[in-house]
């Protein structure tokens, strides 16, 4: 495994989610990408 993400081993995860909770539940809590209301700050 290299680095702190594994996107196997997340893709699974959320496979086994949709099977145990149902796909559209999992889904609709997932988080989405968004932007941030805060501007990264500059140095």
């Amino acid at each position: 495994m290299s680095g702190i993400f594994d996107e196997d081993l997340f893709l699974q995860g959320l496979e086994a989610r949709k099977a145990t909770l149902g796909a559209e539940y999992v889904e609709r809590i997932s988080p989405r990408p968004t932007i941030s209301p805060v501007p990264f700050r500059r140095r």
